[in-house]
């Protein structure tokens, strides 16, 4: 649904505000605020309300000193109105208010305002300099947003009527916890486009799974406030400050529930209700033990350094033991099919016993193997076997592999993978250990393991364990559609993310994720995927 809005053209440019915590994504205060006009201009904010920057793209690396544009944000709200106010000010060399062909989110300059109130789906704002555009289910009658231009720079002011967006009460204001994230769209001259947010991550994520991709915001007067202060130790302090994070969590009742990054330095310091809390931390599947502490308003917690130790990789299970048949098949003398120039053509007049091939594999015998809707087949030189038990009928089987035992795996689109000793059948399911049951990609390594590809992640089955990895332990573990192995024996895993090409490698202890600069920088890896040459 859109909205046509006014375009306010140059009057003063500003930020104002201190900065916030020096790593404040995760959370952040909303203060109160009085006597706000939504027009674009931010001269009525409070001077000292905290700025937060929107300086990390879409995959957490911030943002180089070849970058044309710096932006950040602040936020308040008024009990008594029920609103929440959302103000952003950028410095950007080149911009486009308007753009001069049709209109599109990527074709302009933008700003998007993603909000989830406790106990509703979350809704996104995407605010233009000419229009107002909302998904996910909210009121575009619920936000009032103004835009203001000016060369080098221009602001996005927004207020949200809490009780409006999704027609129902919220209550009370003051004290409740939202999820929250801010966006934008950096459009050139030249047609390139950025996109930088307060946290990691694109809308689809961030609506799809606020609870983790969005920041909490507490609307709370400071002054009601208590300080906690603390560190995590991280055994990996690196790994820790990129991955872990520090939940902290109201008792005996979880009402108030946040989860935070710490600095660089394994530190983390913010203002919370008068209460009592406990404090966790962990990453990849693994937490910290859950030390106990109070809050008091106007008064400051340190709390004793947490340990973490650094965790395993991934989530190993013992190999359940499968579904196991047998089947001989159903043999059929091949024809000699139809010839031109040097190529054969098999056809089901010919003896073939499925059509729609989706895959082909050959393999160590020389015996031919193909994949369809209806099943499987082998094809020796002379004939043709086919096998269309319950398990393959009308089921896709989508890849083949041989091991290093010689056993042959097929994976499938519904039913899991199955292995092939030459006599017996055994499938696997998520009920074994596998991640998910759609398996749209198969390796078998140098060192005996075999790969699964599949939505929920990777997994590698060692003849006796399936171990998944997900996007806890490399990026793009959600939609990996590739697997290579290299001469050096590293394994190389390709997948997308709403449209961005990612790429990790895991050398059989770490996995190391792969920019797009480290691909066109180091002619190594290219080599390496190349064999070695």
């Amino acid at each position: 649904m859109m909205q046509r809005l006014l375009l306010v053209v140059p009057l003063c440019f500003l930020l104002g505000g201190r900065p916030g915590h020096a790593d404040s994504r995760g959370y952040a205060l909303a203060a109160p605020l009085a006597g706000i006009t939504i027009d674009g201009q931010l001269d009525d904010w409070p001077a000292d309300l905290p700025a937060h920057a929107l300086s990390v793209t879409r995959w957490a690396q911030p943002l180089g000193a070849a970058d044309d544009y710096s932006a950040a944000f602040r936020v308040g709200f008024n009990a008594a109105e029920k609103a929440l106010y959302v103000a952003v000010a950028v410095e950007d060399d080149s911009n486009v208010p308007v753009p001069e062909g049709p209109v599109g989110y990527d074709v302009q300059d933008g700003c998007e305002v993603m909000l989830k109130l406790p106990g509703f789906e979350p809704v996104q704002y995407s605010l233009r300099a000419d229009s107002l555009g909302v998904s996910g289910g909210g009121a575009t009658e619920a936000a009032r947003v103004a835009a203001h231009w000016q060369p080098g720079g221009y602001q996005f002011e927004g207020r949200f009527d809490l009780d409006r967006i999704h027609g129902q009460a919220v209550q009370p204001v003051e004290g409740t916890i939202l999820k929250l994230d801010v966006a934008l769209y950096d459009v050139d001259r030249d047609g390139s486009v950025s996109y930088v947010a307060w946290m990691p991550g694109d809308f689809s994520q961030k609506l799809a799974d606020p609870a983790t991709q969005m920041s909490s915001v507490l609307l709370a007067d400071p002054a009601s406030l208590g300080r906690v202060e603390g560190r995590i130790d991280w055994e990996d302090a690196a790994e820790g400050a990129r991955l872990g994070r520090v939940r902290i969590e109201s008792v005996p009742t979880a009402d108030f529930s946040l989860a935070l990054p710490t600095d660089s330095a394994g530190a983390y310091a913010l203002e919370l209700p008068p209460g009592s809390y406990q404090v966790s931390a962990g990453y990849r599947r693994a937490a910290s033990d859950t030390p106990l502490f109070a809050v008091q308003t106007g008064a400051t917690t340190r709390l004793e350094p947490v340990s973490f130790a650094r965790p395993p990789w991934g989530q190993k299970v013992a190999a359940g033991p499968g579904k196991r048949f047998r089947g001989a098949g159903q043999r059929v003398r091949a024809d000699a099919g139809s010839r031109r120039g040097s190529w054969i053509t098999l056809t089901p007049a010919d003896g073939l016993p499925i059509s729609n091939i989706h895959s082909i594999h050959q393999d160590g015998q020389g015996n031919l193997w193909f994949g369809s809707w209806a099943g499987i087949a082998r094809y020796d030189g002379q004939e043709f076997v086919a096998l269309t038990t319950y398990q393959f009928t009308f089921d896709p089987t989508v890849g083949f592999v041989e091991d290093s035992a010689g056993n042959l795996w097929f994976s499938t689109s519904w039913f899991g993978v199955t292995r092939y000793d030459g006599e017996s059948f055994v499938t696997f399911s998520t009920e074994d250990g596998l991640a998910d049951n759609y398996v749209r990609g198969i390796r078998a390594d140098g060192a005996g393991n075999v790969w699964f590809l599949t939505p929920s992640g990777v997994t590698r089955y060692d003849g006796q364990s399936f171990t998944t990895y997900t996007e806890e332990d490399a990026r793009g573990f959600g939609s990996v559609w590739a697997i290579e192995e290299d001469s050096a024996g590293n394994i190389w895993f390709g997948g997308l993310n709403d449209g961005t090409a990612v790429v990790s490698r895991y050398d059989g202890e770490d996995f190391v994720d792969i920019n797009k600069a480290q691909m066109k920088a180091d002619l190594s890896v290219r080599r390496r995927l190349r064999g070695g040459r």
